[in-house]
Protein backbone atom coordinates (compact mmCIF):
# COMPACT_ATOMS: atom_id res chain seq x y z
CA UNK A 1 0.00 0.00 0.00
CA UNK A 2 1.47 3.78 -0.90
CA UNK A 3 1.21 6.29 1.84
CA UNK A 4 -0.89 9.59 0.39
CA UNK A 5 -0.54 11.21 3.67
CA UNK A 6 2.09 13.42 2.67
CA UNK A 7 1.27 14.20 -1.04
CA UNK A 8 -2.23 15.17 0.64
CA UNK A 9 -0.36 17.75 2.86
CA UNK A 10 1.14 18.63 -0.20
CA UNK A 11 -1.63 19.42 -1.74
CA UNK A 12 -3.69 20.89 0.84
CA UNK A 13 -0.34 23.22 1.30
CA UNK A 14 -0.09 24.03 -2.19
CA UNK A 15 -4.10 24.87 -2.38
CA UNK A 16 -3.70 26.88 0.82
CA UNK A 17 -0.63 29.02 -0.66
CA UNK A 18 -2.44 29.53 -4.39
CA UNK A 19 -5.57 30.95 -1.82
CA UNK A 20 -3.86 33.56 -0.16
CA UNK A 21 -2.03 34.85 -3.30
CA UNK A 22 -5.64 35.03 -5.11
CA UNK A 23 -6.52 37.06 -1.91
CA UNK A 24 -3.44 39.09 -1.61
CA UNK A 25 -4.16 40.18 -5.74
CA UNK A 26 -7.58 40.80 -4.89
CA UNK A 27 -6.49 43.32 -1.95
CA UNK A 28 -4.27 44.86 -3.62
CA UNK A 29 -6.29 45.65 -6.91
CA UNK A 30 -8.84 46.98 -4.63
CA UNK A 31 -6.36 49.19 -3.03
CA UNK A 32 -5.30 50.38 -6.69
CA UNK A 33 -8.78 51.00 -7.75
CA UNK A 34 -10.25 52.88 -4.71
CA UNK A 35 -10.34 56.83 -5.07
CA UNK A 36 -7.55 58.73 -3.57
CA UNK A 37 -10.33 61.20 -2.30
CA UNK A 38 -11.02 58.38 0.23
CA UNK A 39 -7.80 58.28 1.82
CA UNK A 40 -7.41 59.54 5.03
CA UNK A 41 -5.17 61.97 5.53
CA UNK A 42 -4.91 63.50 2.35
CA UNK A 43 -4.92 67.74 1.61
CA UNK A 44 -8.86 69.50 2.60
CA UNK A 45 -8.59 72.41 0.07
CA UNK A 46 -9.29 75.08 2.65
CA UNK A 47 -12.79 77.03 1.73
CA UNK A 48 -13.55 80.67 0.18
CA UNK A 49 -14.65 83.44 2.82
CA UNK A 50 -18.27 83.79 2.89
CA UNK A 51 -17.96 87.07 3.84
CA UNK A 52 -15.77 88.51 0.86
CA UNK A 53 -16.69 91.97 -0.70
CA UNK A 54 -15.76 92.67 -3.70
CA UNK A 55 -13.41 95.75 -4.96
CA UNK A 56 -11.46 97.65 -2.56
CA UNK A 57 -12.46 98.91 1.35
CA UNK A 58 -12.22 102.45 2.48
CA UNK A 59 -10.32 102.64 5.46
CA UNK A 60 -10.44 104.51 8.79
CA UNK A 61 -7.21 106.30 9.98
CA UNK A 62 -5.57 104.90 12.90
CA UNK A 63 -5.84 101.09 11.95
CA UNK A 64 -1.97 101.38 10.38
CA UNK A 65 -3.57 99.65 7.35
CA UNK A 66 -1.36 99.49 4.41
CA UNK A 67 -0.11 97.41 1.24
CA UNK A 68 2.66 94.84 1.46
CA UNK A 69 4.58 93.56 -1.18
CA UNK A 70 5.84 90.00 -1.39
CA UNK A 71 8.25 88.83 -5.18
CA UNK A 72 4.77 86.75 -5.65
CA UNK A 73 1.90 88.75 -4.53
CA UNK A 74 0.78 92.02 -2.43
CA UNK A 75 -1.96 92.29 0.07
CA UNK A 76 -3.26 94.78 2.88
CA UNK A 77 -4.23 94.43 6.07
CA UNK A 78 -4.49 96.44 9.28
CA UNK A 79 -1.17 96.72 12.08
CA UNK A 80 -3.44 96.62 14.30
CA UNK A 81 -6.25 94.27 15.58
CA UNK A 82 -8.73 95.90 17.59
CA UNK A 83 -11.03 93.96 19.87
CA UNK A 84 -14.62 95.58 20.31
CA UNK A 85 -15.33 97.25 23.82
CA UNK A 86 -17.09 94.78 24.98
CA UNK A 87 -15.55 91.48 24.42
CA UNK A 88 -17.76 88.41 26.19
CA UNK A 89 -16.47 84.91 25.24
CA UNK A 90 -15.69 83.54 22.13
CA UNK A 91 -16.43 84.52 18.65
CA UNK A 92 -15.71 88.31 18.62
CA UNK A 93 -15.47 89.91 15.60
CA UNK A 94 -12.09 91.95 15.06
CA UNK A 95 -11.62 94.55 12.33
CA UNK A 96 -8.34 93.40 9.87
CA UNK A 97 -9.47 94.97 6.47
CA UNK A 98 -7.96 91.87 4.85
CA UNK A 99 -7.52 92.79 1.38
CA UNK A 100 -6.22 90.63 -1.84
CA UNK A 101 -5.53 93.35 -4.87
CA UNK A 102 -7.63 92.55 -8.17
CA UNK A 103 -3.55 92.29 -10.01
CA UNK A 104 -2.73 89.18 -7.88
CA UNK A 105 -2.86 85.94 -9.41
CA UNK A 106 -3.21 83.83 -5.61
CA UNK A 107 -5.92 82.95 -3.81
CA UNK A 108 -4.65 84.47 0.25
CA UNK A 109 -6.29 83.51 3.29
CA UNK A 110 -5.07 85.17 6.90
CA UNK A 111 -4.56 83.61 10.07
CA UNK A 112 -4.34 85.48 13.27
CA UNK A 113 -1.67 83.83 15.95
CA UNK A 114 -0.89 84.46 19.53
CA UNK A 115 2.74 84.54 20.37
CA UNK A 116 3.11 80.41 20.78
CA UNK A 117 1.50 80.01 17.36
CA UNK A 118 -1.70 79.25 18.51
CA UNK A 119 -4.67 79.92 16.03
CA UNK A 120 -6.73 82.60 17.60
CA UNK A 121 -9.41 82.67 13.92
CA UNK A 122 -8.66 82.68 10.07
CA UNK A 123 -10.07 83.91 7.29
CA UNK A 124 -11.66 81.56 4.25
CA UNK A 125 -9.94 82.14 1.03
CA UNK A 126 -10.17 85.49 -1.09
CA UNK A 127 -10.07 85.68 -4.69
CA UNK A 128 -7.87 88.74 -6.01
CA UNK A 129 -10.17 91.58 -6.19
CA UNK A 130 -12.06 90.76 -2.64
CA UNK A 131 -11.73 91.74 0.68
CA UNK A 132 -13.59 91.31 4.16
CA UNK A 133 -13.41 93.83 6.39
CA UNK A 134 -13.61 91.37 10.06
CA UNK A 135 -12.54 88.08 11.21
CA UNK A 136 -13.85 85.97 14.19
CA UNK A 137 -11.46 84.80 16.83
CA UNK A 138 -12.08 81.45 18.64
CA UNK A 139 -9.21 82.46 21.16
CA UNK A 140 -9.01 86.23 22.81
CA UNK A 141 -6.01 88.03 22.92
CA UNK A 142 -5.47 90.15 25.86
CA UNK A 143 -5.10 93.83 25.02
CA UNK A 144 -1.05 94.75 24.54
CA UNK A 145 -0.35 91.09 23.42
CA UNK A 146 1.58 91.10 20.19
CA UNK A 147 -0.20 88.33 17.61
CA UNK A 148 1.07 87.59 14.06
CA UNK A 149 -1.17 87.93 10.70
CA UNK A 150 -0.16 84.74 8.63
CA UNK A 151 -1.20 85.21 4.94
CA UNK A 152 -0.89 81.87 3.09
CA UNK A 153 -0.75 82.28 -0.78
CA UNK A 154 -2.17 79.52 -2.95
CA UNK A 155 -2.50 78.95 -6.86
CA UNK A 156 -5.93 78.96 -8.09
CA UNK A 157 -7.24 75.59 -8.91
CA UNK A 158 -4.47 73.73 -8.04
CA UNK A 159 -4.40 74.89 -4.45
CA UNK A 160 0.18 74.91 -4.84
CA UNK A 161 1.35 77.46 -2.25
CA UNK A 162 2.97 80.66 -3.38
CA UNK A 163 4.25 81.04 0.24
CA UNK A 164 3.28 82.95 3.05
CA UNK A 165 4.25 85.63 5.33
CA UNK A 166 3.84 86.49 8.78
CA UNK A 167 3.34 89.87 9.88
CA UNK A 168 3.17 91.40 13.67
CA UNK A 169 0.71 93.45 14.78
CA UNK A 170 -0.66 94.64 18.21
CA UNK A 171 -3.91 94.53 19.97
CA UNK A 172 -6.41 97.15 20.88
CA UNK A 173 -9.07 97.56 22.46
CA UNK A 174 -11.93 99.93 20.92
CA UNK A 175 -12.99 103.30 23.42
CA UNK A 176 -16.43 104.17 23.37
CA UNK A 177 -16.91 107.09 21.80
Amino acid sequence: MIDTSNDTKRKRLLAVTALLCVLSIGVMAIALVQPVDSVDGGFVAPPFDSGAIEGVPVVGDGLGWSEIETPEYKLSVCGVLVLPETTKGNGVKADVWFTNPDANEVWLKLRVLDSDGGVLGETGLLKPGEFVQSIELWSLPAEGDAVVFKVMAYQPETYYSEGSVGLKAAVLKERGQ
